[in-house]
C-alpha cells in the first residue's frame, strides 16, 4: 500500500472532525448565549417587579393564642 494514501484517508478523517467539532462549538456557543439573554432579560424583569411594589402582602403566620384556623368555604343556597 502506497504510503500516500494512508496519508490522504488520514487527513480526511481529521478535517471531517475537525469540521464536526466547529459546528459543534457554534451550537454550544449559541445555545450560551441565549441562556445568557434569556437570564438577563429575567434579572431585569425582577428588577421592575421590586422597583413597583405597590402594596406588599400581608404576612401569613400565627395569632399569638394558638387558636386552630379553618377554611371558610362559602354555601350555596
Amino acid at each position: 500500500m502506497n504510503p500516500f494514501v494512508a496519508s490522504v484517508a488520514t487527513l480526511a478523517i481529521s478535517t471531517i472532525y475537525m469540521v464536526w467539532n466547529a459546528y459543534r462549538q457554534t451550537l454550544r456557543h449559541r445555545e450560551q448565549q441565549l441562556r445568557s439573554r434569556v437570564a438577563y432579560m429575567l434579572w431585569m424583569a425582577a428588577q421592575r417587579v421590586d422597583e413597583t411594589d405597590e402594596k406588599p402582602l400581608p404576612s401569613v403566620g400565627r395569632k399569638k393564642g394558638g387558636g386552630s384556623r379553618s377554611l371558610r368555604v362559602p354555601v350555596s343556597s
